[in-house]
């Protein structure tokens, strides 16, 4: 029944009653009466007077009164939350406790009526779930660069590089009005905030190398992400007047579009591509696809494909949401004025600084234990001038030198003395062996510390397992330099060298020249002896004599 038929029934009843208790006023209710009224509802004569009562009852006019139902106690809720949200269980318990008198039919319908879906999924899944039945509501896309987004991906896709196997992970910034893909940058490693800035400098430029998108947005919109929320990227933002944005942790709907463009990315790219990781295997095999069987991309064939694909995303692809236009088509319908910026000065804000001065000696320039240098003739006429640093996150081989008197850009210089290719595969074989000694550790330590069970089917007390031999023992506790509990130290010296001692060590930090307050001996501080026969000497002849 809807609200609407609802209401209707009930102003229908409340003019029945009124005529009714008019005809009782002047006399001229009669039982045929009623019964004229029962059967034209439907109902018996009972509840027509019933009606007639509940009216008396609130100053003659009929009130519905609520039903009376059996809602769920605080024990009920404590269940459902302890066998998270299982009602049959939870039945069981209360049943078999005596806390519940209702059939299961009706606890499962007191449920359904008091609980909300999230909250039973709360009890279910946790905070995941209760924001699973959250409302959301959509944004409004606005005008180009009034907002991005920006997030990582994880490609799944395995890499050739060198001579080892890669996931890469693509960076990217949208812009949400049109759905252009303005910055990218592709690692083959986690990300961090060199790489962050690389796709800063990527959107933000407009020429014939990076197309029409770009410009400098007003906001910014990130994950708790440790890239993102780093000092140079937030220097960076800062300098170029970008409200950073950085929205709260699992909340990925909050940055919708470049969560969707990621998707796009996925199912519309990357899943098309060898070495793919989450393609189902063949041959009716479970598990997913390891990519050793296929032939992998290069790094650069890799890179060069991802370029490509977000070339045809932005020029050519048609997107349902922006009206049938590409995101090309909805950028230039767009005339919303864009924040340019030189490639001089983004590429100065978009670098980290070092915040102390250095100086400029003959041998270059001295930053964190290393020498830099450029054979170029500025650096020779700039010897003694102090200077600024700017640099590139995790990238040491360059640095950028500024004046510091005027903040004016000098020039580039070199990292000296590098390691040559052969000592830096030495150094990383080096770590290899080291890394792998140490999980080898770690794995056995692991193994000695488990202690296993034997299997049983009836309930009887558990058997371990004796996997360790007496001579392995030994072994292991001779490596680890660990006595057995009942072999004590024979240097240890006994209880009473120590304890007889009154004469207290003195305390750290206590003038060695002042001498500590000896103690009374313990019969004269802690009162009389116990009582003991007095002391008599005895005389040379034998007689005893008292003292």
């Amino acid at each position: 029944m809807t609200s609407s038929s609802h209401r209707s029934d009930l102003e229908e009843r409340r003019g029945i009653v009124t005529n009714l208790l008019n005809l009782r006023d002047q006399g001229l209710l009669t039982m045929e009466a009623k019964r004229t009224v029962a059967a034209s509802q439907g109902c018996t004569v009972r509840t027509i007077e019933n009606w007639i009562a509940n009216a008396d009852q609130h100053d003659g006019v009929y009130t519905l009164q609520p039903r009376r139902r059996t809602r769920l106690t605080a024990e009920m809720r404590g269940e459902l939350a302890i066998w998270a949200s299982n009602r049959h269980s939870a039945y069981k318990t209360l049943h078999e406790q005596g806390k519940i008198n209702v059939s299961y039919s009706q606890f499962t319908r007191m449920i359904t009526r008091d609980l909300a879906p999230g909250h039973l999924a709360s009890l279910k899944d946790g905070t995941a779930g209760l924001r699973e039945h959250e409302l959301r509501n959509s944004r409004e896309r606005g005008v180009r660069n009034q907002v991005w987004e920006a997030d990582n991906l994880d490609t799944k896709v395995l890499v050739r590089l060198r001579n080892r196997i890669v996931q890469p992970q693509i960076t990217q910034a949208v812009d949400v009005a049109t759905d252009v893909i303005c910055g990218l940058a592709v690692t083959p490693h986690a990300p961090s905030s060199d790489a962050v800035l690389a796709v800063l400098r990527d959107a933000i430029l407009r020429d014939e190398e990076h197309g029409p998108f770009g410009g400098i947005p007003d906001v910014i919109r990130v994950d708790r992400g440790s890239e993102f929320t780093g000092n140079a990227v937030g220097q960076a933002m800062r300098s170029l007047k970008i409200d950073r944005v950085i929205l709260p942790p699992r909340t990925p709907w909050r940055k919708g579009t470049v969560e969707a463009v990621n998707g796009a990315w996925t199912s519309m790219f990357l899943s098309g591509l060898p070495g793919w990781k989450d393609r189902p295997a063949a041959n009716g095999k479970k598990g997913r696809s390891k990519g050793g069987d296929e032939v992998l991309l290069t790094w650069e064939a890799f890179v060069a494909k991802v370029l490509e694909w977000r070339t045809w995303w932005n020029t050519e692809h048609v997107i349902h949401d922006l009206g049938g236009r590409t995101p090309l088509q909805a950028w230039h319908d767009d005339l919303t004025p864009v924040r340019d910026i030189s490639r001089t000065a983004l590429h100065r804000y978009t670098l980290q600084t070092d915040r102390s001065f250095h100086v400029i000696h003959a041998s270059g320039i001295r930053w964190k234990n290393a020498d830099y240098y450029t054979h170029e003739r500025w650096l020779r006429d700039c010897i003694g001038s102090h200077v600024r640093l700017r640099y590139t996150p995790h990238h040491r081989r360059t640095l950028q030198v500024y004046r510091a008197a005027d903040d004016r850009y000098l020039g580039e210089v070199y990292l000296k003395d590098t390691a040559t290719p052969e000592q830096k595969r030495a150094v990383l074989r080096g770590n290899g062996r080291v890394a792998d000694r140490a999980e080898r550790d770690r794995k056995r330590g692991k193994r000695m510390l488990a202690e296993r069970y034997a299997a049983t089917t009836e309930a009887t007390p558990a058997q371990p397992l004796d996997n360790l031999t007496y001579q392995e023992a030994e072994r292991e506790l001779e490596r680890l330099g660990t006595p057995l509990p009942d072999q004590a130290p024979e240097h240890i010296p006994g209880p009473t060298a120590s304890w007889g001692t009154t004469s207290p060590v003195p305390r750290q930090g206590e003038h060695p020249s002042r001498s500590p307050h000896h103690l009374p001996a313990p019969t004269k501080s802690w009162g009389p002896q116990p009582s003991t026969p007095p002391h008599q000497d005895t005389h040379p002849d034998g007689q005893e004599t008292a003292l």
